[in-house]
């Protein structure tokens, strides 16, 4: 990806160089890559998928970035703060499968401003 533009464009160029000059050339090679990877994912990566998230047509998710982390020998919530800071710059929500997020109803933003208010 050249000059990426976007946020989580720029977050997907970032991982990718994460791996792309990572001392073990298992980590650098695709397929060994995702070897390793899918033994920290509930769900099954492919090499093609990989590729596609490192170029930013694929999503991230929190998951598959602490999966990244572990792989790759980063910090914990490293590869996720960044996750989470491009996704609300770029006016996402962060994809997770631990939670269902949704923004809030109208009946919830009301019920909000009368507990605020101490109705």
């Amino acid at each position: 990806m050249e000059r990426p533009v976007l946020p989580l464009q720029k977050f997907a160029w970032l991982v990718r160089a994460i791996r792309t000059f990572h001392q073990d050339p298992k980590i650098k090679e695709t397929t060994g890559f995702t070897a390793a990877l899918n033994r920290h994912l509930e769900e099954e990566l492919k090499p093609a998928t990989i590729n596609r998230l490192e170029s930013g047509s694929a999503d991230f998710t929190i998951e598959r970035c602490m999966a990244y982390e572990k792989v790759l020998g980063l910090d914990s919530l490293d590869l996720v703060d960044c996750y989470v800071y491009a996704s609300r710059a770029q006016g996402h929500i962060p994809k997770t499968s631990s939670a269902r997020v949704s923004e809030a109803a109208g009946a919830e933003v009301e019920l909000l401003w009368r507990l605020a208010e101490n109705e």
